[in-house]
Order: structure tokens, then sequence, then C-alpha cells
């Protein structure tokens, strides 16, 4: 007879999935992740995982889910100090820097091109909601700086996303030279809000 939880115990086991979870995934790959493993660690029966997951690439949208909230109370924080836009991205980056690295989890997913194989096996909804989480999160900042115009916001959002990815490639750029152009790329996306607040897409584009 199956086992039935309380609403306690069902957020315990959820989290010592997730823990165990990200451990193995971390470790191995999502690729050589075996809900089965993880459900002998946590110490329940096999079947019962799906109570809580439909798949284990589910267990691991949720891992980064919680380190979506995390950013996003990092930026609550940030724009709470009332700097200037420009300053505001230039810490925001930095600090995004830092959570990337130590962020082992989507170092892994994309350092050994898994995130892919996530974006595949995904419900097309469950991905959809992510992304459009994430995009409006990133509108959301663009339009506290006071930047509304949205091919603007649209170019902001994948600048930002590229500086990131070329974050991930540190072995090959050479990882001595990492905390100097983190710098460089901080202040890089400062410089364009700036510019963006003065009118310098419109400049650029109809000038």
């Amino acid at each position: 007879m199956p086992k039935i939880f309380s609403e306690a115990e069902r957020d315990l086991v959820r989290r010592r999935l997730l823990d165990a979870g990200q451990e193995s995934i971390i470790r191995q790959g999502l690729r050589k992740t075996k809900v089965e493993e993880l459900t002998m660690t946590v110490g329940i029966a096999k079947g019962t995982f799906y109570n809580f997951f439909p798949s284990k690439e589910a267990l691991c949208l949720a891992l980064l889910e919680e380190a979506e909230s995390a950013r996003q109370a990092a930026i609550a924080g940030l724009l709470a100090r009332g700097l200037p836009a420009a300053d505001t991205m230039r810490e925001l980056l930095l600090w995004g820097f830092r959570l990337a690295r130590e962020n082992s989890l989507m170092r892994v997913l994309l350092q050994r091109d898994e995130y892919r194989l996530l974006v595949r096996t995904l419900p097309a909804e469950a991905l959809a909601a992510h992304q459009a989480e994430d995009e409006a999160e990133m509108r959301a900042l663009f339009q506290h700086f006071g930047i509304q115009d949205d091919q603007v916001v649209r170019i902001g959002t994948a600048f930002i996303r590229s500086l990131f990815l070329l974050c991930l490639h540190e072995n090959e750029i050479g990882p001595r030279l990492m905390p100097e152009l983190e710098i460089l790329y901080a202040g890089m996306a400062g410089d364009w809000v700036a510019k963006m607040l003065g009118g310098g897409y419109q400049e650029a584009t109809h000038g």
C-alpha cells in the first residue's frame, strides 16, 4: 500500500529529493543521474518519486527555479539601494558573475551541453513558462531604469545573457583573466544602460 505523507513529510521528502538531485547532477551530470539512485538516497520507493516530480528533468528545473528566486531577491535588494541605473547594472552583473561561479548546477548543465537535453525533454508549456518568467524579470528591470522600448529590452536581455555565457568558458579564455574581464563586462553593461537612457538607441537607429 502506498505510503501516505503528511504535508510536513511531503515538504521534507521533496527537499531531500532536490538536494540529492543537485548533488548527483553536479557530480555526474543530468544524463547519468538515475531516479532509482535518488530514491535510494532519500529512502523512498522509486514509484513514489513521481508523486513529487514527473521526471528528473522536472526536478532539475525546480532547482533552477530556486536559483531564480535567489536572483530575484538580490535584484530587489540592489534596486532598493537607489543607485543610478548604470551603477545598479554594474553591481548586478558583478553579483551575477559571482553567482554563476558558485552555482555549480548551471555550470554543469551548460558546460556539459546538458541544458539542451533539459530543453528537449521538458514539456513545452513548462519550459515556456520558465522562459517567460525570466524575460518578464528582465523587462521589469529595464523598465525600472526607464527603458521602455521593446526592441531595446530584447537587445539588452540578449546582451546580458551573452555576457554570462562567455563567463562559462573561462577555461578556454583563461581563469586568471576572468576577474578582470568580469569587471570589464559589468562596465560595458552599465555603459550600455547609460547610453540607452541618454537616447543612444534612437541616435544609432534614426540618426
